[in-house]
């Protein structure tokens, strides 16, 4: 998980403050994706971080606890709930943080895929760290197969190193959103969905934050092509793109009507998403599971037609663009405008710099 604060910007002397969500694993062996080791920093103070599969990368110079260490940060107290044992350092603490993740768990699967998740076969486990300086949270995901040969969650583990509130406020409903995505498509997702979607849990202020954020990326041509990012199932070197554009995009798709005459030809999909419901965060997912079917630019340029009548991947991006010449705003985004045809080269993967907003309209005076 990513999380970058304004104010954080200014008294760090535009230092960025941000944190890794998900590490992945398939059938119990994971394996660690490419990359450098140490990548270097980036611009105006980022560190570019290199997610481990196992537990990801912390914005701290504190290494992750693993083996003899990792059972020593269970030493303290611990609360069993129906799907989370929580280890930490008090009893309050244990039990406020299970009773949150179990109230998390169910309010996002109810408003993401209409329906309450089924109680997990082994309950995640959960390890909190007071942490006041840099915090972040890394859930770990083991994935395998019914009997039916369809692919499922079989464990989750997390931790979240921040304070106590912030950990409540945002650190905590970010996890539990990448458990929720995990439990329904059994699978690793391509990043942007996994830690856009996730984002959206997060706090107004710190979607607020990512809001601002991605329009200064585009503004500096860090932007990434969508028929590049939409596939991506590996973490970019430029990370906190990934973050700021899967958010911005997230919630500018959970802001439109849908087309989606397509879904009642999937059955899995259109008896979940009724062709006449407006509820678009199902939406949202549904077009997910499409693009992800073969997670290729053509399937998720369909997917783009069949949900929300894009003609293509290129044609969603000027739209979403176009939705960005509006200042940000903690309220979320209405729908896009219009598409505006630009002239870009198909084969550059890179948005050039734009010139949008960054900062809010200012408040009326009170008569």
């Amino acid at each position: 998980m990513v999380r970058f604060k304004v104010s954080a910007l200014v008294a760090a002397g535009a230092a960025v403050l941000f944190y890794l969500g998900v590490g992945w694993s398939n059938e119990g062996a994971p394996t660690e994706p490419p990359g450098p080791a140490h990548p270097p920093q980036g611009t105006s103070g980022e560190r570019q971080l290199v997610p481990s599969t196992v537990v990801n990368d912390w914005p701290s110079n504190k290494p992750t606890a693993t083996g003899a260490d990792a059972r020593a940060d269970e030493v303290g107290s611990q609360f069993r709930s129906p799907n989370f044992v929580v280890h930490a350092p008090t009893p309050m603490m244990a039990r406020v943080i299970a009773s949150e993740a179990e109230f998390h768990r169910r309010a996002l699967a109810l408003k993401w895929l209409g329906q309450e998740l089924p109680a997990w076969s082994k309950p995640c486990v959960v390890r909190f760290t007071v942490n006041h300086g840099a915090s972040g949270g890394a859930t770990t995901f083991t994935f395998g197969k019914n009997p039916a040969g369809e692919p499922v969650l079989t464990s989750a583990s997390m931790e979240l190193r921040d304070s106590f509130v912030q950990a409540l406020n945002s650190t905590l409903p970010h996890e539990i959103m990448h458990t929720v995505l995990a439990s329904h498509f059994g699978k690793q997702l391509p990043r942007w969905a996994d830690e856009g979607i996730a984002v959206t849990a997060e706090s107004d202020e710190e979607q607020f934050n990512h809001d601002v954020r991605v329009r200064e990326l585009l503004n500096a041509g860090r932007g990434i092509r969508l028929r590049a990012l939409l596939p991506m199932t590996e973490y970019p070197r430029d990370m906190i793109v990934l973050y700021a554009e899967g958010h911005s995009l997230a919630r500018f798709l959970a802001s439109r009507p849908a087309v989606a005459t397509v879904l009642q030809d999937f059955p899995t999909v259109g008896t979940m998403f009724p062709i006449t419901g407006e509820d678009r965060h199902r939406r949202l997912i549904a077009f997910v599971q499409l693009g992800t079917r073969d997670n290729t630019v053509e399937s998720w340029s369909k997917a783009a037609k069949d949900v929300y009548g894009f003609n293509s991947i290129d044609e969603l991006e000027e739209a979403w663009m176009t939705s960005l010449k509006q200042p940000p705003s903690r309220v979320k985004p209405k729908a896009g405008q219009a598409p505006v045809p630009t002239k870009q080269n198909a084969e550059d993967n890179r948005i050039p710099p734009a010139r949008l907003p960054t900062e809010p309209l200012p408040v009326p005076p009170k008569p």
